[in-house]
């Protein structure tokens, strides 16, 4: 058989048409499916920059989009080239930089906007979710875009967290992240929240640095700071208008209070206060020192102060020292209160005591109320069955040995049974009546043995007695000698039997 060429020509021409029929049907499906797989593999990669465009190449791609770094171009290559079906990939895309990476939040009563730069669409999501857990019921509008370029995805996220979380504290607010910066402002809802925002302040994320922090504390109406002086304790609550003025408030307490316990946990901040405040705690606390207990409220400028010291003579300087030390402007009222009144001082020291029947009258001054009580401690031993009116009085300026001048003189008119004793500083004096002359020198030694401490004279009068109208006759009868009659004692009548 002989081979005729044209006629295979013939029958190839129907073939090819067939197979370039086939060729242009199926090729854009394949095209398509290519991108879509290739597609799928780059989302599932995080690879959100990149592009891969099959249209008119067949199974040869074309990669666009911008990357930052020639690592990310090559991944994205990779990628796609290991999509079953695809041949080639021609890599047109760029590289590129963002130099400022930035997100921002911001609150104004209830509600919240977001703005700025989010990592993945993924991240978007978990923001959106982290700002309606720490603020619930809250209206959030985000107006954030997506856009790759973030050095440290995990410290984003960590400050995204962060800065929401600072505007869970404030009534108006912003927060920002700019590249590694972080930055906050705006008012405290409450001062505890003002604490808390500052205190979570004090460690930020790793990595996250703290680029300007402008809380401000509430401002409150009335003013109001107080410190209660418990004893043993010093408690200080309301408000000072700033961390520093806090804390220098603090370590005034802690001096002036030393060794004592200060408890300033509900001490909190806020804005209001008066001018010169900090002069006008330092006042209160200073004089509260003086005393037992105490308390002192500012309120505003009206200064309301209390408490009790030991003596008068305190309590009249502290009260005079609050009223007239406090900064102009300011008012106080005042009410100190005292445990023991204020001595006086008596010129001359004079005590005396008259001893009448069954009554004993104490007047005059006593030094103490120890040596008050011993005196009357010595005038129910010596003086069981007298009643005794005490009107003494508390005086200093006794003279040394009052209580033992003062004893004496108790001995000496118990002795006569009445009598009078009245001592003038170191001076002393005894009137009274001895019934015998013996009695009256027991009673010039009663006072004598007083001597060391005070000069004591003894004024007594020994009464008189008559001689007796005695009657007395002897009669002898010759054997019998007989006496009759009265003799003063029983010296005289042995005398008078020894005799006859």
């Amino acid at each position: 058989m002989r081979c005729n060429p044209g006629r295979w020509l013939i029958g190839l021409l129907p073939l090819m048409l067939m197979v370039g029929l086939v060729n242009w049907v199926e090729r854009p499906r394949t095209e398509d499916q290519l991108e879509v797989n290739v597609r799928r593999l780059l989302e599932l990669r995080h690879v959100d920059w990149a592009a891969v465009t099959f249209k008119g190449k067949g199974r040869d791609g074309i990669l666009t989009g911008e990357a930052l770094s020639e690592a990310e171009r090559k991944d994205a290559r990779d990628i796609a080239l290991s999509v079953d079906g695809v041949r080639s990939i021609d890599d047109r895309s760029t590289i590129g930089s963002i130099g400022r990476y930035s997100w921002s939040a911001r609150r104004v009563g209830n509600s919240i906007w977001l703005r700025g730069l989010v990592p993945s669409e993924v991240d978007r999501k978990a923001m959106i979710a982290a700002a309606q857990r720490a603020l619930p019921n809250i209206r959030i509008t985000d107006g954030t875009r997506v856009q790759r370029g973030i050095k440290n995805r995990e410290t984003w996220l960590h400050g995204t967290n962060l800065g929401l979380r600072q505007l869970r504290h404030l009534s108006s607010g912003k927060v920002e992240i700019s590249n590694e910066r972080f930055s906050v402002s705006g008012t405290a809802r409450t001062s505890e929240e003002y604490l808390e925002a500052r205190r979570e302040l004090r460690s930020l994320p790793p990595g996250l640095k703290l680029a300007s922090e402008r809380i401000a504390a509430p401002k409150v109406k009335p003013f109001t700071w107080i410190a209660e002086w418990k004893g043993s304790e010093l408690v200080l609550s309301g408000f000072a208008p700033s961390e520093r003025l806090r804390e220098e408030v603090i370590s005034d307490a802690r001096r002036r209070f030393a060794g004592k316990r200060v408890n300033d946990q509900r001490l909190l901040i806020a804005e209001g206060a008066p001018q010169e405040w900090q002069k006008a705690t330092a006042v209160a606390l200073e004089q509260l020192a003086r005393l037992l207990n105490g308390r002192a409220q500012l309120v505003d400028t009206q200064l309301n102060f209390s408490g009790e010291a030991v003596e008068e003579a305190t309590a009249e300087a502290v009260s005079r020292i609050v009223v007239s030390r406090l900064p102009a402007g300011y008012k106080a009222a005042e009410k100190v209160t005292f445990r023991k009144p204020r001595v006086p001082v008596a010129t001359p020291y004079t005590s005396g005591l008259a001893l009448t029947g069954r009554v004993l009258a104490l007047s005059g001054h006593y030094p103490s109320e120890e040596t008050h009580q011993r005196l009357l401690a010595t005038a129910r031993r010596v003086l069981a069955s007298v009643s005794i009116d005490d009107t003494m009085k508390l005086a200093t300026g006794e003279p040394v040995g009052w209580l033992q001048c003062m004893e004496a003189g108790l001995i000496a008119a118990s002795r006569a049974g009445s009598g009078k004793f009245e001592l003038m500083d170191r001076r002393a004096v005894l009137t009274a009546t001895a019934q015998t002359e013996a009695v009256a020198n027991e009673i010039r030694g009663d006072l004598r043995a007083a001597q060391a401490v005070c000069s004591a004279e003894a004024r007594l009068t020994v009464p008189e007695i008559p001689e007796p109208d005695l009657s007395w006759s002897a009669t002898w009868n010759g054997s019998e000698l007989v006496l009759d009659g009265e003799v003063p004692d029983k010296r005289v009548q042995d005398a008078l039997l020894e005799q006859a």
